[in-house]
Formats: C-alpha cells, sequence, structure tokens
C-alpha cells in the first residue's frame, strides 16, 4: 500500500481537456494512451491521423488503448434512425486497421452488453456470467463496445 501511493504521488497526475488535433504533449511522453468512445466523433477519413497521432504519444513498449462503440452497436443505431425515418448519412465505425505499422494487436474484446451494468445491481452473479460471454465469449460480437490493445514496437 505504502509503495503505491508514493508511486501515485510521484506521478503527479494531470488532467487536461484539449481537442486531439491540439493536444499540448510531446511525442513519446505515456507509458499508455487511454481513448474512450470518440473516434464516432470524427469522419472515418480522419481516423488514420488520430490514431497515427495517438500513437505517436506512446513510448516504445508502451501501450494504445481504443475503446469504441461496437460496429453491431452503430449497426443498429442506423437501422433505427431508419425506421424513424431520420437516415443517418455518416456512419464512422472504427476499424483497427486504421492504426499505422509501429504498433502490434495485444487484444481485441467485447466487455458489455446493452442493460448489463443494471443487471449486475440486481443480480450480480447473473450478470457476471453474462460478462464472461461478452469478455471472451460467443456473444462477443454483441458486445455494445470493444476494447482493443496495442504495443508500440
Amino acid at each position: 500500500h505504502a509503495k503505491t501511493t508514493a508511486m501515485i504521488d510521484h506521478c503527479n497526475p494531470e488532467l487536461v481537456q484539449a481537442r486531439v488535433e491540439n493536444l499540448p504533449f510531446r511525442s513519446g511522453i505515456a507509458s499508455c494512451v487511454f481513448t474512450s468512445r470518440f473516434l464516432h466523433l470524427f469522419p472515418r477519413s480522419e481516423h488514420p491521423r488520430i490514431c497515427a497521432w495517438l500513437v505517436s504519444l506512446v513510448r516504445p513498449g508502451g501501450f494504445l488503448i481504443i475503446e469504441h462503440d461496437s460496429p453491431f452497436v452503430e449497426t443498429l443505431q442506423v437501422c433505427i434512425s431508419w425506421l424513424r425515418g431520420r437516415p443517418r448519412t455518416k456512419f464512422s465505425s472504427y476499424d483497427r486497421s486504421q492504426v499505422l505499422a509501429g504498433v502490434r494487436l495485444l487484444e481485441d474484446f467485447g466487455v458489455s452488453a446493452p442493460g448489463l451494468p443494471t443487471l449486475s445491481l440486481k443480480c450480480p452473479r447473473l450478470a457476471a456470467r453474462m460478462a464472461a460471454l461478452f469478455f471472451r465469449g460467443p456473444l462477443r460480437g454483441l458486445s455494445s463496445f470493444v476494447v482493443v490493445v496495442y504495443r508500440k514496437l
């Protein structure tokens, strides 16, 4: 515990709010860069540029972790908007091939399902079993979001 506290104190974490194209960091500054569900906000044509910038922030041997909506959920959203009479023209599903050379894919896994957090409050054991199916099992493709882990070479 004391060792962990000392390590946290030594790191001096700092929160920064900035546009992705204007992040105030130098290349190779981070051991780990984690993104959470933001790539869909940009046109797909911008994803390679954004991913290249994220990769540049990571030190050799470090990790890039990208969390994004699953293709299943994005397809479902397009279908729902079409049924409501508001066709969605921009479809921006993340494609892991857009991450440039210089990183190696370690893992790609689904981690949740719609309603699973609520179920965990009422039936924790059932929710844990369901989560296991979405994490590494046959229902993985139906997960509500996907986490992709890369290591920088």
